[in-house]
């Protein structure tokens, strides 16, 4: 009885085995029936693309397996996936291409196990050759030494060299980046190296870039007594050329007329002598500069009254900078920067005024409002006359300019950008009584 039970579950299992046979070949048989064959919807053979990082899709078209076949190693191009089954979708996935090189990559096809004349070409172009250096185009260095790096961006090959900077050490250079170590600067005045990139092919030698490497010494007073006078203006100069004093007649007469200002770049008047021009020479023998003149009509935007200056017109805002020439060569002061403002009536028969704030600005050596050595732009000044019903008034405003050297530059102007084009605002503004002090001594 046991041998007949083993007998039959011996024919049950093989006759299972030849089931599960005949329905793995119907099911293979049903899948791939027919002629193989293979295509890409469109018959794509050649693709020529731009720098852009970007995916390509295709759809495929077939009755058997197929694989993906790159003829190449490459990291910049992938297809995904890179095989399928019958009827699909893939991915030709590109990066970007940041080189001046154009990249090329041809994919094969593989049908069920046999090769397909079906070629994908894929080129991408070239990246415009680039160089830039960062930050540019001056980096600063502490005066007590330490490391400088500038990072160099580039898809070609470059050399560099370096001017004047003996006190720059230990050059470490890669691909992105130069970096030196760069010595305590004891030597009492501000010193400064000239780095310069250059494409190691001539063909892009346009493409070279520099930064001027600035270091400040370890700072040293100038020794000036506090309350030391640089410079002070009460713009006296102004009186021989006869302007108009509209603003002085206003604090003690309301009933007065605003009789205008006059143009410092085209006044002239033959009855008193004065050519167009003097006016301008007086005011640049005072060691003033207008960073806002360009040679343009609408540029020409400082006036002048009885003794005070006005700046700006509707739409342009303007400057006035100097240059701290009195502090001796390589020391440093610490300095009270005081001036006279108020703002322009909008209406010379009314009570209103050009809505009109200023701010300090300054370049080179120090800092504005903190000693920081980098805030080189101040805090807006308010110079609004709060009482419109009131006449005019000049209200007096201060801020302290921290271990500012003779290269200091230092501009009064508002607190609106610079528009080429006018911006239709009126800001403008009088300034009388400037004036810069020894404020404190200087810390190394």
């Amino acid at each position: 009885m046991k041998r007949n039970v083993i007998q039959k579950l011996r024919l049950l299992l093989t006759a299972a085995a030849c089931l599960l046979a005949v329905a793995s070949c119907n099911e293979k048989e049903k899948e791939y029936t027919g002629e193989p064959y293979f295509y890409i919807e469109g018959n794509p053979t050649d693709e020529q693309v731009g720098t852009a990082s970007q995916s390509l899709k295709y759809v495929v078209r077939s009755n058997r397996p197929w694989k993906i076949a790159p003829q190449g190693e490459a990291a910049w191009i992938k297809p995904f996936p890179d095989e399928g089954e019958l009827d699909g979708i893939f991915r030709i996935n590109i990066s970007e291409n940041k080189t001046i090189d154009v990249r090329i990559m041809n994919f094969e096809f593989v049908m069920d196990g046999t090769p397909q004349p079906t070629v994908l070409h894929i080129e991408q172009e070239a990246a415009e050759a680039s160089l830039t250096i960062t930050p540019s185009p001056t980096i600063s260095v502490l005066s007590n030494g330490g490391g400088v790096t500038v990072n160099v961006s580039a898809n070609i090959e470059w050399n560099y060299s370096l001017s004047d900077g003996t006190w720059l050490r230990q050059p470490q250079v890669d691909e992105t980046a130069i970096t030196f170590m760069a010595d305590a600067n004891e030597t009492g005045h501000i010193r400064e190296a000239v780095l310069t990139v250059t494409p190691t092919d001539a063909q892009y030698a346009a493409l070279a870039a520099s930064v001027i490497i600035r270091q400040l010494s370890i700072r040293e007073d100038d020794s000036q007594s506090i309350g030391f006078v640089y410079f002070e203006d009460d713009f006296s100069w102004i009186i021989p050329f006869n302007g108009p004093a509209d603003i002085e007649n206003w604090n003690a007469d309301e009933s007065a007329t605003v009789a205008g200002t006059h143009n410092i770049y085209t006044y002239a008047n033959a009855t008193d002598g004065i050519a167009a021009g003097d006016l301008l020479a007086a005011f640049l023998a005072q060691g003033y500069t207008d960073p806002r003149y360009d040679g343009t009509n609408d540029s020409r935007i400082i006036y002048f009254g009885a003794h005070y200056l006005k700046f700006g017109k509707t739409g342009y805002h303007g400057k006035l900078q100097r240059q701290l020439t009195q502090i001796a060569p390589d020391k440093f002061s610490n300095i009270l920067l005081t001036f006279d403002a108020t703002p322009c009536k909008t209406n010379p028969t009314g009570n209103n005024y050009d809505d009109v704030f200023l701010r300090v600005v300054i370049e080179g050596s120090g800092s504005v409002g903190v000693d920081d050595g980098t805030t080189k732009i101040g805090e807006d000044i308010d110079i609004q006359l709060v009482d419109k019903s009131r006449p005019w008034v000049w209200l007096t405003r201060s801020v302290v300019l921290y271990g500012v050297a003779a290269d200091t530059r230092v501009t009064i102007q508002t607190n609106m950008p610079d528009s080429p084009t006018g911006d239709g605002l009126q800001r403008r503004w009088y300034l009388d009584n400037l004036k810069f002090v020894k404020h404190s001594v200087v810390t190394p």
